[in-house]
């Protein structure tokens, strides 16, 4: 397929359990100084994978000379690399390789989320849960879990399971406090959907918003 169109530009878009996130202090730099330093934290942090990026969120933290960036890589290049080496060998120009993560931020938007700490749930195609987690409107972590069941009430129910270790890991993390609110965007359809609505209820630190 792509030999009979080499000459046309492509995008690579990954959607893997294998990719980690970093949030990290740097001193306040710009111009070529700033990307130099954001290029070496991030190979600092995943010196396995050339598959990695880094980008400041917040400039000057706490009133200090510091900026918040957040680091991020896919660990497995197994999963990558033979794609590329697929297009590259055909001299097929290769545009960028895109996290289906880190696009979320395009949803934030349209599903009009404006809370201090939202979760962002979806059904991938293949079966996958993915969830992405929002501070302030800044990405801080992202992940995929299966989700092989096709049963509605079962894929509720999972979902619920899912949320309440996402709950856990987030405290473990001191992104989220034990008392702190946090929003839940599902997005779904269908029965699904349905089921969702029957299933999730809001709680003292949970509430729920459903989007079809």
């Amino acid at each position: 397929y792509l030999a009979q169109d080499a000459g046309m530009v492509t995008d690579l878009l990954a959607d893997v359990i294998e990719e980690e996130f970093r949030s990290e202090r740097v001193p306040h730099v710009v111009g070529r100084d700033q990307v130099g330093l954001l290029k070496r934290r991030a190979e600092q942090a995943f010196r396995l994978t050339p598959y990695r990026m880094a980008y400041i969120q917040n400039k000057l933290v706490d009133g200090k000379r510091e900026d918040e960036a957040l680091l991020s890589a896919i660990t497995n290049i197994d999963l990558i690399a033979p794609w590329v080496k697929c297009l590259t060998g055909k001299k097929v120009p290769l545009h960028g390789i895109y996290s289906v993560a880190q696009l979320y931020g395009e949803l934030l938007k349209p599903l009009d989320v404006i809370e201090k700490r939202a979760l962002i749930i979806t059904r991938q195609q293949r079966g996958g849960m993915r969830q992405a987690f929002y501070l302030e409107q800044k990405l801080k972590l992202s992940r995929l879990s299966p989700a092989p069941s096709t049963d509605p009430e079962a894929h509720a129910d999972q979902l619920l399971a899912e949320v309440d270790k996402s709950q856990r890991y987030l405290t473990r993390l001191k992104l989220l406090g034990r008392e702190d609110m946090l929003v839940v965007h599902c997005i779904s359809t269908g029965a699904e959907l349905t089921a969702l609505r029957e299933t999730c209820r809001d709680t003292t630190t949970l509430q729920f918003r459903f989007h079809d």
